[in-house]
């Protein structure tokens, strides 16, 4: 098991499956499968997200990226961690939406007619066009057991 380990929180991995997650706030990425559609929403707590999530859901979701997004320029800034990711994840959030719906792609509410690795693509786009960096702290979540 590795341990990734932030300042105000840890994620812990095993495998590619998140046992604990950090309890910053981040951007992620959740769908049933490849092909979409993708849910793109931010949270402090992506375990209980996906589960509560599942719980309307027929097909079991998977959660194919969960980032960090932190401002760009800190430089001479004063910080607390947490409200800096609560910052870069509403920012993110916002232009990711903001991108996607703008292409027509919005389904209902912060679902999106994509698969995960463009939505994914759409984060990083509108990170390198922002004013923040994404960090992915997840490879692949199912809220499946086993």
């Amino acid at each position: 098991m590795a341990d990734i380990v932030l300042s105000t929180g840890k994620a812990v991995f095993k495998g590619n499956r998140i046992v604990q997650a950090t309890h910053l706030c981040a951007i992620y990425v959740i769908a049933a499968d490849a092909n979409g559609p993708s849910k793109v929403g931010i949270t402090t707590d992506i375990l209980s997200r996906v589960r509560s999530l599942q719980t309307g859901c027929w097909m079991p979701l998977y959660v194919y990226d969960f980032r960090l997004a932190l401002p760009k320029n800190m430089a001479g800034m004063k910080f607390n961690l947490a409200q800096l990711a609560g910052k870069g994840a509403a920012m993110a959030e916002a232009d990711v939406h903001a991108a996607l719906a703008d292409c027509d792609l919005r389904m209902v509410g912060e679902w999106f007619d994509v698969s995960p690795e463009e939505a994914i693509a759409v984060i990083d786009k509108c990170a390198a066009l922002g004013e923040y960096r994404s960090v992915s702290l997840c490879l692949l979540y199912t809220s499946r057991r086993g």
